[in-house]
């Protein structure tokens, strides 16, 4: 007769024990009854063929009375391994505020992989043996009960983890994805952490991690893993990439692939979209290809509607009367004809002066709730909303990220999420979206699924700035597709040089530079070109910075560069970061261990939500205070105990107004826009060498430098251009046509003049493959 187990302690909640008999199961249910070589029965959902006799296995549930003594109840089971050296000793030290690593390697060394259990349970006993105080003991107790419902689970991943660069809250996202079989699943398949996106699981490290624990190089899931990161990495800018090329770079990137069956996997396992043209295959990865997808069936739904659009624009009858010219007029009615249309021009054509009185008719007879402006970016959506203030328009112009009501619900599979969507579309009539030129596909095609039946999309822009950072050229695809447009020609706001610059790189002619700066001229000679070798650039910058008096060289001048950081380029925005810092901002007050000083130019580099702060000082009575970031406090943001959080987005440059070692606090925007905190030293890894950043304070960079792309919507009253004959893959006729018209009144440009000829007749936006526009052709 069997004896009746009867445990320790029926309020554990786990149990480990070698498997004797599978004495029961039904696969189809799965149900299974096990019984293990201690005599305790095991019952759970787990089909038979999963468990090996004699294998050592950890249960998870409850104990419950059966009929012959008590059952352990389990919900999840995995194969229980000894816990490492490396793995008990990183979570010790990480977990416990009183243990160091040299204490932890003591507690491993006396209790070996039960330390984590004896010093969380009897930390008497710990102290008892001379390496701890007891009040350590009893506190690094306290520590370890905080995690203890998945302590074993946490301290194998910590184990599995450590030393390879993941960040410290994937441990709790893959407990929260998998629960404690998490380190089993990852051992056995690490590409798993990409397949659900975990945070900071990069490819590279995920691929490491692969190798490292004795991976197969040329697993064909270790191939389409590896395509699938050839394709995210893509410096084209295109939705979809050659397959061919795919191909060639993956059989280099991994020996004796077979790249076709590789795509092949990736296709029925949902990865990728597959298209054909003219007897070529592309690829591109899924939720790019079904953004274009979105979009082309948002136009036509919207399409089916009658525009709600206003068509008496009052046109201009004399010279000088401030009314739109019949050529605006016309061309806005062009692009109003239907529920979505495009309305663009070049700089000084006059858009928004246009836009505000089709505004004004529409609120004639609606409420402004019914209306919304919106931008890519947090600084175009201020110029909007200051524009349309200026023409008598209160209606507060906001990001779209902003207006779709930025959430974190795992919407793009890094825990950001829109509120607004299809199922829950705004509240408005008609949107209009500045600087259109700057929205990629995915971020377009949220905007898109989130406008109403019935309701009016009009993108405002200029076709020739340069393409999104991200994937895609949406506007250029919308223009191509038919949908309604008008496109503004005449020139209506002198601004001399820098506008017929503008019009001349369209055009395909020769910029012609002023030999020097007359800004009270009737047509503002404001266009300049210091032609210097590439070796010589900063230090003519530095004296042109030296000599600077109509403009402040910090807030009313920004200097702009092609590249982050590349090692042949002589003025890379880390290069000239580094040197003219400390120009800029000799005495800002500084922290120990903080890269950043007090009165710093700083940019974000990703989007983001921060905590907003307010200071202490004034309560002290201390203005110095107001310096330390240790002297701020966040902000209370609802009746549930939330604190108050403010979007930045990403190119948004900001002003620091305090720093302590761990925290800077910054203020991006006017005074009417909240402080708020970040902390530094988390760098984002990229799996692609070349568009890696010079990272010293994670998210945010010195902003004395930025470049082009990030500087994408602003306006600065001087700009000061770096000419780089090693940026010739970025520099093209867009590049230098959106780096110019970032000036508003003055623009100088630093660098051999030879470079710039060259880079201004390349052409690169049409060679972004894209089927947005056949998309949208066959729907319309």
């Amino acid at each position: 007769m069997a004896t009746i187990f009867i445990p320790k302690d029926r309020t554990r909640r786990e149990h480990v024990g070698m498997l004797d008999k599978v004495l029961w199961a039904d696969d189809d249910a799965p149900k299974v009854i096990l019984r293990l070589t201690d005599g305790a029965s095991m019952i759970g959902p787990a089909p038979a063929d999963q468990f090996v006799r004699g294998q050592l296995y950890r249960f998870y549930g409850t104990w419950k009375d059966g009929k012959r003594g008590c059952d352990f109840h389990f919900l999840t089971v995995v194969r229980d391994t000894p816990m490492s050296r490396g793995a008990v000793v990183h979570y010790l030290a990480s977990t416990c505020r009183n243990v160091g690593k040299v204490t932890a390697e003591r507690l491993f060394d006396k209790f070996g992989s039960d330390a984590v259990a004896t010093l969380r349970r009897e930390p008497r006993t710990v102290a008892d043996t001379g390496l701890m105080a007891i009040d350590a003991a009893e506190e690094a107790a306290r520590d370890l009960e905080v995690y203890a419902g998945a302590e074993r689970t946490r301290v194998e991943l910590h184990g599995m983890f450590a030393g390879r660069g993941f960040p410290g809250h994937l441990i709790d996202a893959c407990i929260g994805a998998w629960g404690v079989r998490a380190p089993e699943l990852i051992r056995r398949n690490p590409f798993a952490l990409l397949v659900r996106r975990m945070p900071g699981c990069s490819f590279k490290r995920v691929d490491k991690l692969y190798l490292e624990t004795g991976g197969r190089p040329g697993s064909l899931k270790r191939q389409a893993m590896c395509a699938v990161n050839i394709i995210r990495r893509d410096h084209s800018g295109s939705t979809w990439i050659d397959a061919d090329a795919v191909a060639a770079d993956l059989t280099r990137a991994v020996p004796g692939a077979d790249p076709w069956r590789a795509l092949i996997l990736l296709r029925r396992g949902q990865w990728v979209r597959v298209r054909r043209l003219d007897g070529r295959r592309y690829v591109a990865l899924r939720d790019r290809a079904d953004a274009e997808m979105r979009i082309a069936d948002s136009v036509r739904r919207l399409s089916r509607f009658p525009a709600a659009w206003p068509t008496e624009i009052p046109v201009s009858q004399v010279e000088g009367d401030g009314l739109p010219s019949a050529h605006q007029v016309e061309e806005l009615r062009k692009a109003t004809a239907g529920a979505v249309g495009c309305f663009v021009g070049g700089p000084g054509s006059g858009k928004t002066h246009v836009i505000s009185y089709l505004l004004k008719a529409f609120l004639a007879d609606h409420s402004p709730d019914e209306v919304a402006v919106a931008a890519p970016t947090g600084k175009a959506a201020v110029r909007a909303g200051e524009s349309l203030r200026a023409r008598g328009i209160e209606i507060l112009a906001r990001t779209q990220h902003q207006l779709l009501e930025i959430g974190r619900n795992g919407h793009d599979g890094d825990g950001w999420g829109f509120e607004r969507n299809r199922d829950n579309p705004l509240d408005v009539t008609v949107l209009v979206i500045d600087e259109s030129s700057m929205d990629d596909t995915s971020l377009l095609a949220d905007t898109l699924d989130a406008v109403p039946d019935g309701g009016c999309v009009l993108f405002v822009g200029d076709e020739w700035q340069l393409p999104p950072v991200g994937h895609g050229a949406p506007l250029r695809d919308l223009l191509a597709g038919g949908v309604p447009q008008g496109k503004l020609t005449e020139i209506r706001r002198n601004a001399g040089s820098i506008v017929e610059a503008c019009a001349a790189i369209k055009a395909g002619t020769p910029v012609r530079f002023d030999d020097r700066f007359d800004l009270a001229a009737p047509c503002p000679r404001n266009l300049r070109l210091l032609d210097c070798a590439a070796d010589e650039c900063l230090d003519v910058l530095a004296d042109v910075i030296g000599q600077m008096s109509r403009f402040d060289p910090i807030w009313e001048t920004q200097i702009i560069t092609p590249l982050n950081d590349k090692g042949a380029s002589a003025v890379t925005r880390a290069k000239i970061n580094g040197r003219f810092g400390p120009v800029f901002n000799p005495d800002g007050r500084g922290a120990k261990g903080n890269p950043f000083r007090v009165g710093d130019k700083v940019i974000c580099t990703t989007n983001t939500r921060l905590k907003c702060v307010v200071p202490l000082a004034d309560r002290y009575g201390d203005p110095d205070m107001a310096l330390d970031a240790a002297n701020y406090q966040t902000v209370a943001g609802d009746r549930r105990g939330n604190e108050a959080e403010w979007y930045v987005a990403n190119g948004e440059v900001g002003r620091v107004v305090a720093v302590s070692k761990d925290v800077t606090v910054a203020r991006f925007g006017g005074v009417n826009v909240p402080l708020v905190r970040f902390a530094h030293g988390r760098v984002r890894e990229s799996d692609d060498e070349d568009k890696k950043a010079a990272a010293v304070g994670g998210d945010f960079e010195p902003a004395w430098a930025v470049t082009c792309h990030k500087y994408q919507g602003s306006e600065v009253p001087c700009a000061i251009l770096m000419v780089d004959p090693e940026a010739g893959s970025i520099c093209d006729m867009n590049y230098w046509y959106t780096a110019i018209s970032r000036a508003r009144s003055a623009c100088l440009l630093i660098g051999p003049k030879g470079a710039f000829e060259k880079q201004v007749k390349r052409v690169a936006l049409t060679r972004r493959r894209t089927f947005l526009g056949e998309l949208l052709r066959e729907g319309l």
